[in-house]
């Protein structure tokens, strides 16, 4: 039986936040996910190019990301050598979010959880 694969061109987001990020519109970045891997690959023809690999351990979460009429998933990741920050900007998230699901992957749909700040003892 062949595996199965899903392929989807788009754009990416990656860096240390979503305002200190390196950003690509679509068509600069192309997802491709099979149950081994989720990979998005980067380039400007034969200028440049970077692709981030993650196996399905190295995924903590994907979830989607929507900034005003924009959408996307963000992968959550555990690579220390990758920005701690990558989102692939999609105009088919609904397809996207089955393909992944189908595939194996789960997205939320929530934000995570921000962290508690303690009370400050300062008066």
């Amino acid at each position: 039986m062949a595996a199965t694969a899903y392929s989807e061109t788009g754009g990416i987001r990656y860096g240390r936040s979503f305002w200190m990020a390196t950003k690509f519109t679509w068509p600069f970045a192309t997802l491709t996910v099979t149950q081994d891997q989720i990979s998005i690959h980067v380039t400007l023809g034969r200028l440049w190019s970077r692709t981030f690999t993650f196996d399905p351990t190295q995924i903590k979460s994907i979830r989607k990301k929507r900034v005003l009429y924009s959408v996307g998933i963000e992968i959550d990741h555990s690579i220390t050598e990758y920005p701690i920050y990558i989102l692939f900007w999609t105009f088919r998230y609904k397809t996207l979010k089955k393909e992944l699901e189908k595939i194996g992957y789960e997205v939320t749909e929530k934000r995570a959880p921000r962290p508690e700040v303690p009370p400050s003892n300062s008066h």
